[in-house]
């Protein structure tokens, strides 16, 4: 764990210059695309809207304590499924897609993290192993109650708002964890007086 802790470090520049490059890389791309469907000034009014919902979340989590940024990729993972209710169109579904994936390859390892600062490695084990358990419980009756919804109802909306409301839920309880505190020794050599 101390290791990953310090490639977490030591890696951050090169992930923020990786994450800046792709952004550049999509703004470029979006922006072509944007003015081939619209005119200049609805291009650079959809650009600029997408640019404060990207970056003012994004200077709050520079800005935050930390453990609240953590608990962002859960929110982002919330909001990316929460986004399929609303699509419509193929390019839209795949954005959503990709969006999703990387917020569901950035919760799996925060896992180990997250419990690790709330319960200390002495018990980090066993809170673990009841993560995967219910992590695994849900991935796997999620595609039978993916299937019951859309037999029942014609249609996924009532699963995707179900899996955004646990996802809130998830990121607010997150928020609640406190980072464990070092155990005090109270051997009597160490003991001073008042």
């Amino acid at each position: 764990m101390k290791l990953s802790d310090g490639w977490v470090l030591v890696g951050a520049g090169m992930l923020m210059t990786c994450i800046g490059i792709g952004a550049m890389m999509s703004l470029a791309t979006l922006a072509g695309w944007l003015l081939v469907q619209h005119d200049w000034r609805a291009s650079t009014l959809i650009i600029g809207v997408a640019a404060i919902f990207l970056v003012l979340p994004a200077a709050w989590l520079v800005r935050d304590p930390p453990g609240h940024s953590k608990v962002a990729v859960l929110l982002l993972q919330a909001m990316a499924i929460g986004a399929y209710v609303f699509i419509d169109t193929l390019p839209a579904f795949y954005v959503a897609a990709i969006v999703f994936g990387l917020a569901y390859g950035g919760v799996m390892p925060l896992y180990a993290v997250l419990v690790r600062d709330a319960f200390g490695p002495r018990i980090m084990g066993a809170v673990f192993g009841a993560v995967t358990l219910f992590s695994s419980l849900g991935m796997a009756l999620g595609s039978g109650a993916g299937g019951f919804v859309f037999d029942t109802w014609g249609n996924y909306s009532r699963l995707y708002i179900g899996a955004f409301v646990i996802g809130l839920c998830a990121a607010v309880i997150a928020l609640t964890f406190r980072p464990v505190r070092e155990a005090v020794s109270l051997h009597p050599h160490q003991m001073k007086p008042a």
